[in-house]
């Protein structure tokens, strides 16, 4: 949680920039706890673990295909 907006100001980004990015990831990793209970028994855990898996596989390929530094 430190190394990243150090990393994002080594990009050339500012520190409000890189401090809001950091605060945007911790909503992205707990806001969907509030809907994933009623999703895993509407769709079965399964299906859901593969949907993360592929979500998180999308993700990696943008963040590769996007890196310029």
């Amino acid at each position: 949680m430190t190394a990243a907006p150090l990393a994002m100001r080594l990009c050339g980004l500012s520190q409000e920039v890189s401090n809001l990015g950091l605060q945007w990831h911790v909503i992205a990793m707990y806001a969907p706890s509030f809907v994933t209970g009623r999703l895993v028994e509407r769709f079965g855990p399964s299906r859901i673990v593969f949907a993360g898996l592929g979500l998180i596989a999308a993700s990696a390929a943008v963040g590769l295909g996007a890196s310029t530094w």
